[in-house]
């Protein structure tokens, strides 16, 4: 198994039944917050209050990883630090953005690879797949609570 950041972002996250629960667990519809999760792990969000009315958030989740997904190293775009997650479920790596998170769930491919590299590691592989989502902008799921409160 490989642990290079560039071959553990070859491998997506396939559990995306898991991925959506762990995000549900992240930001609860209760907290007016709406998502959408891309292939690999890369997570958009809002805060209803944020949001145009009527905005449509796969477009809106689209343009923003678009404009603010890539990574250019030595830039701020380059930029992440890691949060452990409670209940020992994984890691959220973080970015220039703050509505721009990567979720990596204990388990799968890229942490299981980067657990013998430490917190370095595991940034440069969440980082490596926003830059991936990035470039796919394939999206996997839409949470939409606008009309839950």
């Amino acid at each position: 198994m490989s642990s290079s950041p560039d071959a553990a972002a070859a491998a997506p996250e396939t559990n995306y039944g898991k991925a959506i629960e762990t995000i549900n667990w992240l930001l609860p519809a209760e907290k007016s917050m709406s998502w959408v999760l891309f292939t690999h792990g890369t997570l958009v969000w809002w805060k209803h209050k944020d949001l145009e009315k009527g905005a449509d958030l796969q477009s809106a989740a689209v343009e923003m990883l678009r404009e603010y997904g890539p990574v250019y190293p030595g830039s701020s775009f380059g930029d992440f630090s890691i949060e452990e997650l409670d209940d020992d479920r994984g890691y959220l790596v973080t970015c220039h953005r703050d509505e721009i998170l990567t979720l990596m769930l204990n388990g799968d491919h890229g942490l299981v690879s980067a657990q013998g590299g430490g917190d370095m590691m595991t940034g440069l592989i969440g980082r490596s797949r926003r830059a991936t989502d990035a470039e796919e902008l394939k999206v996997v799921h839409v949470q939409d609570n606008r009309d839950v409160y």
